[in-house]
């Protein structure tokens, strides 16, 4: 039985090249070929494919809203990645999502063809370089969220948070049911102790070390 597939990716030429190589091969059915992210995820969830292969950079619903929206849905649908290029950031965000498949559009089509029968028999395939990279900055900002923990306590770590999360002194206040003027204690306490000059700058030491 042929393996069924959604396709998504916003460029129309590419799409209709990539439905026409993998329909060349009597192993793989295009159930749809979908422009936008919201095409896609009703495709998926219409049709039930085997696989999705989309791009990132899709209209109205971007690929990793798409990624996000499958798993909350508890859709079936194994999924790789098809992609220009890949930043550290994208790949960690697609490993977290679950991507079973991460290809390059560059590479070779039988690589593409060897990724599905991969995923569609359980297994994964990853685009090393992009995923190495994504590694090495998961570690390094664990690294430095463990190290910043460690230096401030944990009521000072729920200061940090609030902050980031844009709420000013009073509101900090009215949430851990202490004064403005203790607000203000920990925060010259956590600006001194993360050398950090003002909240933008403790928000986002806050963001680049993982501590939110």
């Amino acid at each position: 039985m042929a393996m069924k597939l959604v396709l998504a990716d916003s460029q129309p030429v590419f799409l209709a090249g990539l439905r026409s190589v993998l329909e060349g091969d009597g192993q793989f059915e295009v159930a749809a070929s979908c422009g936008t992210g919201a095409e896609a995820l009703a495709a998926v969830a219409h049709w039930r494919p085997d696989v999705l292969v989309t791009d990132l950079y899709l209209r109205d619903l971007d690929g990793l809203a798409l990624l996000a929206a499958l798993r909350e849905r508890g859709l079936p649908t194994r999924t790789v990645v098809l992609a220009t290029s890949l930043t550290a950031d994208e790949a960690l965000r697609v490993l977290r999502l679950g991507v079973a498949g991460v290809v390059l559009k560059d590479m070779a089509p039988d690589l593409l063809k060897r990724c599905l029968r991969k995923v569609h028999a359980g297994g994964k395939w990853m685009e090393t370089h992009s995923i190495n990279r994504a590694l090495e900055k998961l570690i390094e900002r664990e690294g430095a969220a463990e190290g910043a923990a460690k230096l401030v306590s944990p009521r000072e770590l729920g200061v940090i948070r609030m902050v980031a999360d844009g709420l000013r002194n009073k509101e900090i206040a009215q949430a851990l049911s202490i004064t403005e003027g203790t607000v203000k204690v920990h925060l010259h306490a956590i600006f001194r102790k993360l050398n950090v000059k003002n909240r933008g700058g403790l928000t986002a030491y806050a963001r680049r070390t993982g501590l939110v």
